[in-house]
C-alpha cells in the first residue's frame, strides 16, 4: 500500500464510521440475509474491505463465523474497538491470497468502486475466488448507473463528476445526514459481469434492492429505481 492510500484511509476512518446502515445506504444491506440463507453452502464467510466493520457485525448476526479483511489499519483499529472478539485482518493492497480458504462465502460491499482500473479488480476477483470452497459464492455490492442521477433519502449525487458517468471515471456521492462525502470509480454492469467471469466465476446473478412500504421510510426515487447492485457470483 502506497503512503499515499495509507494517509487517505486514516483522514476517513473516522468518516466511514458514522456511515451507518440506515437511509438509502440501507438498501445496499437489506436484503443480504436473506440472499445468504439462499445461496449460501455452509458458515465461514470473508467480509472483504470490511472498513469499519459494520457489514462484518451485519454477517455475525445472521450467524456466520465471519473474518475481516481490510488493506487499513485505521479502519480495522475501529472495527476491533467495536467488536473486541471479532476476527480482523490486515492484508496488503493487491493481495493475490488471502489468509483463509475453503470459506463458504466472501462478502464485499462497496469496495470494488475504489479500484481504478479492471485489472486490479480481476485480482481481486481471483483471489477471493481462490478462498472459497468448492461450491463458495461471491456476493460483492455497487453502485447502479443510475445512482448518480436518482433523487435520494440520504444521499445526493448532484455533482459535476456525475454529469457525464463513464466507465472507469470518477463519481461523487454525498451522505447528506452527516455533511461526510466520497469519490470512487464508475463500472459498468458489463464491466462488473466481465471482471467477474474473467475472474473464473462459472455463473452470475444480479439482485436490485428496492425500497418497499413495509420498510417504514419515506422513500423517493428508491420504490422505483435501485440505487445498488448485488452481483451473486457462484465458483
Amino acid at each position: 500500500m502506497s503512503q499515499k492510500t495509507k494517509d487517505c484511509y486514516a483522514r476517513t476512518a473516522q468518516d466511514y464510521e458514522k456511515v451507518g446502515l440506515c437511509g438509502t445506504d440501507w438498501l445496499a444491506y437489506r436484503d443480504l440475509p436473506e440472499l445468504i440463507r439462499v445461496f449460501s453452502k455452509g458458515e465461514t464467510a470473508i467480509d472483504f474491505g470490511c472498513g469499519s466493520g459494520k457489514s462484518t457485525r451485519l454477517l455475525k448476526e445472521v450467524g456466520l463465523t465471519v473474518t475481516g479483511l481490510d488493506i487499513s489499519a485505521s479502519q480495522l483499529t475501529l472495527a476491533i474497538s467495536a467488536d473486541p472478539s471479532g476476527d480482523y485482518r490486515l492484508i496488503d493492497e493487491g493481495s493475490q491470497k488471502l489468509p483463509l480458504t475453503d470459506v463458504a462465502i466472501v462478502v464485499s460491499v462497496f469496495v470494488f468502486m475504489e479500484f481504478g482500473n479492471k485489472e486490479a479488480m480481476v485480482d481481486a476477483a481471483q483471489a477471493i475466488r481462490n478462498s472459497l470452497a468448492k461450491d463458495g459464492v461471491f456476493i460483492m455490492v455497487v453502485t447502479t448507473r443510475e445512482f448518480y442521477s436518482g433523487d435520494w433519502l440520504t444521499l445526493n449525487t448532484k455533482f459535476p463528476e456525475n454529469d457525464q458517468v463513464i466507465s472507469g471515471g470518477r463519481v461523487k456521492a454525498e451522505f447528506t445526514d452527516l455533511e461526510f462525502s466520497l469519490t470512487d470509480y464508475f463500472w459498468t454492469h458489463e464491466d462488473y459481469v466481465r471482471v467477474l467471469e474473467h475472474a473464473g466465476f462459472n455463473h452470475i446473478v444480479r439482485h436490485l434492492p428496492l425500497g418497499e412500504t413495509g420498510d417504514g421510510l419515506p422513500w423517493k426515487d428508491e420504490t422505483s429505481t435501485a440505487p445498488f447492485a448485488v452481483y451473486i457470483a457462484f465458483k
